[in-house]
């Protein structure tokens, strides 16, 4: 390794430890400069795969959130909103599934699925390890509340996500009718 260099270390798959610190799946370790060796272990018997990121340092400060780098948080604030509101500045997102997923200690429990603009949520299912812990519930209000905070409406094809909106009207002022558009899309993209 370049000592000049700062490092991100991202785990695909599994976990790893290195200087101390465990990074879990899907998550992005952060090396500074000074370091010209990594030493990396896998404390369990299970696959672990890891992408070893470096380069040379910004010479300024940088404000980071998900895909967005910005040099102030206004920027990464625009960025957010750009790509929230379906900006053509980033274009389709092949590969996006739309799904949320729960998962208490880091494994994935379950996921709810839906379509952006709109959240036409569709699917949401719970692992049958993690069942009976209210964690499908926990998923939805999570989701239904980032919809909220994203300015986005709801549009509830699932049927767990419509008997939760019975419950919890909080959200009927930004839930929308299952329409038969909706209903159309949602034949293209699922599979038969």
């Amino acid at each position: 390794m370049d000592a000049g260099f700062e490092h991100g270390l991202l785990v695909d798959e599994g976990q790893v430890r290195t200087a101390g610190t465990t990074v879990p799946r899907a998550e992005l370790g952060y090396l500074g400069t000074g370091h010209d060796t990594l030493t990396l272990s896998n404390d369990t018997d299970a696959t672990a795969r890891v992408v070893l990121l470096g380069g040379t340092p910004f010479e300024e400060q940088i404000v980071m959130w998900w895909n967005s780098v910005g040099r102030s948080h206004q920027d990464v604030v625009a960025a957010r909103e750009a790509w929230e509101n379906a900006s053509e500045r980033f274009g389709a997102v092949d590969g996006h599934d739309g799904r949320a997923s729960a998962r208490p200690g880091g494994e994935t429990a379950g996921h709810t699925a839906y379509r952006d603009r709109q959240r036409v949520f569709h699917h949401t299912g719970i692992d049958d390890a993690f069942a009976g812990q209210g964690l499908a519930a926990v998923l939805v209000q999570q989701a239904l509340s980032d919809v909220r905070a994203s300015g986005k409406r709801i549009v509830p094809v699932c049927p767990y996500v419509a008997k939760f909106l019975t419950k919890h009207d909080e959200f009927a002022d930004i839930t929308d009718p299952v329409t038969t558009d909706v209903l159309r899309w949602l034949k293209t993209v699922l599979p038969h």
